[in-house]
């Protein structure tokens, strides 16, 4: 099965125990506050991570329940997989500040240029679909939040696939709809205002149904699973206030034979 090595890598060793504690910080969970917010005129009915959540957000660390699920996964993938070398793809700045230590500042970021917004300081400014780094020049690479912004995905997709290790893998996390709604997608809408209630967020240009997205993903020539941090480890994604229909989408290059 497509990429289901990740579960045999995971049984290896058994989680430690489940603390209410931020995983990030160390916080206690008990103090989490709620976040997000209602974007005005947008309904996020079916809408997974978008809008407001409770006891959700740590105040120490500001990591949001999205985040937190992101830590647990590539924590664990750092520590068992090792990886040399790290991409790290975000939107703004102070995203998944922790992966640097994680990966033992062997990571690369990559702040997609914006030319209304301009680069994210002290970061590589590059455009998605002519990234400047060699083929398969990385074994993980973090895109989180990003891929609904950008407005030839399937062309950043298929760049992104060509600077994974053969065998490394690419975590992605977008909002998104698994309810039998299609992609809302126009790159052409470019009021902010209306870009909030069509998307949920001003730089928002569309809002992935998951079983499009990973099909998308899959004409790039990439395979796909999804985590579950419910089915991986429940009382720990429940001490951590994770959400159960958070998923994160994990790609790879697909298996050859031999």
């Amino acid at each position: 099965m497509a990429l289901s090595w990740w579960r045999a890598l995971f049984a290896k060793k058994p989680a430690p125990p489940s603390k209410d504690r931020c995983c990030i910080c160390g916080q206690p969970s008990g103090a989490f506050e709620a976040s997000g917010t209602v974007p005005p005129g947008f309904s996020t009915d079916g809408v997974v991570g978008l809008g407001q959540r409770e006891n959700d957000l740590c105040p120490s660390c500001s990591a949001d329940s999205r985040e937190r699920l992101l830590f647990a996964y590539v924590e664990r993938f750092v520590r068992d997989r090792r990886p040399a070398s790290v991409l790290h793809v975000r939107w703004r700045e102070g995203q998944a500040n922790w992966l640097g230590k994680l990966a033992k500042d062997n990571v690369t970021t990559v702040t997609p240029w914006r030319e209304r917004e301009g680069p994210v300081h002290g970061d590589t400014s590059a455009e998605l679909l002519k990234l400047p780094f060699n083929d398969g020049a990385f074994d993980l690479i973090v895109c989180a939040d990003v891929m609904q912004r950008v407005s030839h995905d399937r062309r950043a997709l298929i760049e992104l696939g060509r600077v994974l290790a053969p065998s490394g893998m690419i975590v992605v996390q977008v909002p998104y709809t698994d309810d039998g709604r299609l992609t809302d997608e126009d790159s052409q809408i470019i009021a902010p205002e209306d870009r909030i209630a069509r998307f949920g967020d001003k730089s928002f240009v569309r809002l992935y149904a998951l079983n499009d997205f990973r099909a998308r993903i899959g004409m790039a020539g990439l395979e796909t699973s999804l985590y579950d941090a419910f089915a991986d480890d429940e009382p720990r994604a429940t001490a951590q206030r994770l959400h159960p229909s958070d998923r994160l989408i994990l790609v790879g290059r697909p298996a050859t034979g031999g």
